[in-house]
């Protein structure tokens, strides 16, 4: 087995992962003043109702060590290696199953984890591709993608991830997609290969106008789509998500998970400062919206709403600086999804 080497983002991603562990004790203390639990009376109504379709996601989190499945002489030494593990072994059951000669396995007490949210149906849901980036990313790099197939493969991969909801149950898990088959598929705005590289870094502002992505499932959720709004203009913005560091213990494709909370933050528009030389930014920049609302890692791919449970954005970045610290995101930014069929035509034509 080699152990891959790893670019820039991915060892942002460890920072980040290191971050949930220091963080606890600090958010047990203080729990973090602006956050508040979704069902707690004084949150408006159409919020509470708009929390049950808002999920916790985790996928694989970095490091990864890349096993080869393409040796059969080897497939035992690698069975008795994992047995046991079991979130280990169902990343391997993904590879299999997937012709994924070159397999990424992420270590259970690495998971990462993220925000989701119904949308359009009831068996689609939207995250970020930041969250889904590193595992595709390392498939593609040890795979031997190439670029002009990198579309069609995109669309056939599935990535190992659990869906959590307000309740902490389980409504998807990882074994679901070995014994149903296809599970979900991903559907991008932007296919460029260049987003999967291992060395590519999400706080660049390219990378964060395709930081959408939604996930089409076979079976319907038993909670319904969130409305989305004609405008991302509001007087207050609510913010749905689950910040925080976990304690997290696969079993069978199952969580046990500590500490999981659905939260609410609540912020008014911002400005966003613009650099000396902006350039292209600023064909960019109307696509974004920035927040006061407070955040954590955790946050990233949750829906930020109106006053009326409406989706006018999701949640794609924050305050980095302050998180990699153990603290909340003074401020955040969301891509405003009502505009993703402009933004996905920016990315086809290249003109914004």
């Amino acid at each position: 087995m080699v152990r891959t080497k790893i670019g820039d983002i991915v060892k942002q991603l460890i920072i980040l992962a290191l971050t949930l562990v220091t963080a606890q004790s600090a958010y047990a203390q203080s729990g973090w003043t602006g956050f508040k639990r979704s069902n707690e009376p004084d949150i408006p109504k159409p919020i509470q109702k708009a929390s049950e379709s808002v999920f916790r996601i985790f996928f694989p989190g970095a490091p990864f060590e890349i096993v080869d499945l393409s040796d059969p002489a080897k497939l035992d030494s690698v069975i008795e290696q994992y047995n046991n593990k079991n979130w280990e072994m169902l990343q391997l059951g993904y590879c299999r199953v997937q012709g994924i000669a070159k397999c990424p396995v992420s270590a259970a007490k690495k998971l990462g984890g993220g925000s989701a949210y119904i949308v359009r149906d009831k068996k689609t849901v939207a995250t970020n591709l930041h969250n889904l980036q590193p595992w595709i990313s390392m498939v593609a790099a040890n795979n031997g993608w190439k670029t002009e197939d990198f579309k069609e493969k995109l669309g056939e991969i599935v990535v190992p991830v659990l869906l959590i909801d307000q309740n902490e149950q389980p409504v998807f898990t990882a074994s679901e997609a070995l014994t149903t088959g296809e599970a979900y598929r991903i559907k991008v705005i932007n296919d460029d290969p260049r987003l999967y590289a291992p060395s590519v870094n999400p706080r660049q502002f390219g990378f964060a106008l395709s930081d959408y992505v939604e996930l089409e499932f076979k079976n319907d959720f038993k909670v319904p789509s969130l409305p989305m709004a004609t405008s991302s203009v509001a007087d207050l913005y609510f913010v749905i998500g689950f910040p925080g560091p976990t304690n997290i213990f696969a079993k069978q494709g199952l969580v046990d998970a500590d500490g999981i909370h659905q939260m609410v933050s609540t912020g008014s528009r911002s400005e966003i400062e613009l650099p000396s030389n902006p350039g292209s930014m600023l064909a960019q920049i109307k696509y974004f919206t920035r927040i006061t609302a407070p955040t954590f890692v955790g946050n990233s791919g949750g829906p930020v709403l109106n006053a009326r449970g409406e989706v006018v954005g999701i949640l794609s970045s924050g305050d980095l600086e302050r998180q990699i610290n153990g603290k909340p995101a003074y401020y955040s930014e969301f891509i405003n999804t009502g505009k993703l069929d402009d933004l996905q035509k920016t990315w086809k034509t290249g003109q914004p």
